[in-house]
């Protein structure tokens, strides 16, 4: 979905939410800039097809969940400073972190979201949409009758 595989971090002085309390003196890593950019481009990118009918359900994948320490481009040097390296027992060079799922909830989660509400997929597609839990309303199919051999016999 989006290029992905840094560490979007934010500053910890952020972590209460309320931007009237941040300061210059804060720094944010090259990786949360960089994916917040792709998040909006993707947004933009198929904002389209909302407006024509066709209602997209993100799906995070590894380059959303993982950090790897050699990906480019996001920081100058390498490894990224932002990922556990092989010498920190990272030995696959790729990483999941809690930061990069709460990055794809805080961009994503409205379009996911809005299939238990209904509002958007409903104004886009025509529909409800039911089942939305993702459990279905089915019943059990009967066994199939097992016929043996003298009951195949005298039938024929």
């Amino acid at each position: 979905m989006i290029f992905g595989y840094g560490r979007p971090t934010l500053p910890t002085a952020w972590a209460n939410g309320k931007p009237n309390s941040w300061t210059t003196a804060q720094s944010v890593s090259p990786d949360t800039i960089f994916e917040y950019a792709q998040y909006a481009f993707w947004r933009g990118m198929v904002a389209n097809l909302f407006q024509t009918g066709t209602y997209v359900i993100p799906v995070p994948g590894n380059h959303e969940t993982q950090c790897s320490y050699s990906a480019e481009p996001y920081t100058s040097s390498s490894p990224n400073p932002n990922c556990n390296t092989a010498a920190q027992g990272n030995l696959t060079g790729k990483t999941a972190y809690a930061d990069n799922e709460n990055m794809f909830r805080f961009n994503m989660g409205d379009l996911i979201s809005d299939l238990v509400t209904n509002i958007r997929f409903s104004s886009v597609t025509g529909y409800f949409a039911t089942n939305a839990t993702g459990l279905t309303q089915a019943t059990p199919r009967p066994p199939a009758r097992t016929m043996g051999r003298s009951q195949a016999t005298k039938r024929n």
